[in-house]
């Protein structure tokens, strides 16, 4: 996804700068459930989920431009349970602590639809093994694709790193499964007539 650069991004970054982090630290006294989002986009799943859940959302996105708008809407809604980190997946693990997450979100990531490009995908086995990590014993992972061949694929690398999925459905909104929030994505893809992709997945005892 290529973003227009953003007017005044530094300093509209700046003015949020309470609701950046350099790294995911969760207080030794927390008694809610740690939510992470990786690709949060413009940041509407993010600001909902945390609107309506008891919870601490941390929402990572690697594009400057986007999260700068994802960050104002938490700030605009004076959210005190959401903060934000500019990075990528592939360094998950240098600013997630391990056994810290209680729900890993992956929300229409890019399907990268060329084979050559299949270790880019983020259910690609290995970001899966990194995620395995920073997953408490319990954790889970809840995926949303608009992208059929992404979702089969998915399954697949899913079931081959030793994860059970669950809740799954080729079109999320006529199945009853509890769907929290909508992305941007999410609402036009549906508007659209296409069904959304959705599993949850968790490791095998």
């Amino acid at each position: 996804m290529r973003a227009r650069k953003k007017k005044n991004c530094d300093a509209r970054l700046e003015r949020c700068s309470d609701y950046i982090i350099d790294k995911i630290v969760v207080p030794p006294e927390n008694d809610k459930p740690v939510f992470l989002e990786i690709g949060c986009g413009k940041g509407r799943f993010a600001v909902e989920t945390a609107e309506k859940e008891s919870c601490l959302f941390f929402a990572v996105e690697i594009m400057k431009d986007i999260i700068v708008m994802a960050i104002e809407k938490g700030a605009k809604r004076g959210l005190d349970n959401i903060k934000y980190k500019i990075g990528s997946a592939d360094d998950i693990l240098e600013f997630c602590p391990e056994n810290c997450v209680d729900t890993l979100f992956l929300n229409f990531c890019d399907p990268w639809p060329k084979k050559r490009n299949a270790k880019r995908r983020l259910t690609y086995r290995a970001y899966l093994e990194k995620y395995k990590k920073i997953l408490k014993k319990d954790g889970i992972i809840a995926f949303k694709t608009d992208n059929y061949p992404l979702f089969t694929f998915s399954v697949e690398e899913f079931k081959e790193s030793g994860f059970e999925i669950y809740d799954y459905t080729e079109n999320l909104h006529e199945s009853g499964i509890y769907n929290v929030a909508m992305t941007e994505y999410e609402e036009r893809f549906s508007q659209m007539g296409q069904p959304i992709y959705h599993l949850k997945a968790r490791m095998k005892n």
